[in-house]
């Protein structure tokens, strides 16, 4: 979806960058003959008018990917930072090998969990599903006993 709109506010963006000139050259010469009506418009004036709006053409139409490099250089920043600010979740042991000869194995990760944020592992989910299920089958214990005593007591009340 993101990419979608995206790619939708660019082409919107491009589609007026591209009609700019032809709007600002027209609104240029409409201003134009509004103030001076007696001065007029000559062909002088358009083609230096006109030249200097087609000069414009170049920078107007690299707006839009200079906005658009704005917007994934900040959302680029704030991911990292949000990883570079999350805690770690263990220590992590390190050994150096030494030099690495071409071919050979520079990187070995064993048993390794990785998560992009501080969210419970597989077995952490599992651990807890664990405690709720036991206290959920203690409680009923308790209830089923609670119970039984509820009823033990006014079988004693009703026989005295």
């Amino acid at each position: 979806m993101y990419v979608r709109s995206l790619a939708i506010t660019r082409a919107f963006m491009i589609a007026i960058v591209l009609g700019s000139s032809v709007i600002a050259a027209v609104v240029t010469f409409s201003v134009y003959v509004e103030l001076y009506p007696s001065e007029g418009l000559d062909p002088e004036k358009i083609f230096i008018a006109s030249i200097l709006i087609n000069l414009l053409r170049g920078p107007l139409t690299q707006i839009p990917e200079a906005i658009t490099a704005y917007v994934r250089i900040k959302q680029s920043f704030r991911r990292m930072e949000e990883l570079l600010e999350c805690e770690e979740m263990a220590p992590v042991d390190t050994e150096t090998l030494g030099d690495a000869k071409h071919g050979e194995t520079t990187l070995l990760i064993t048993n390794g969990t990785f998560v992009w944020d501080l969210e419970k592992t597989a077995e952490q989910l599992e651990k807890e599903k664990k405690q709720k299920d036991e206290e959920k089958e203690k409680q009923k214990q308790e209830d089923k006993k609670k119970d039984k005593d509820d009823v033990h007591d006014k079988k004693k009340e009703y026989n005295q």
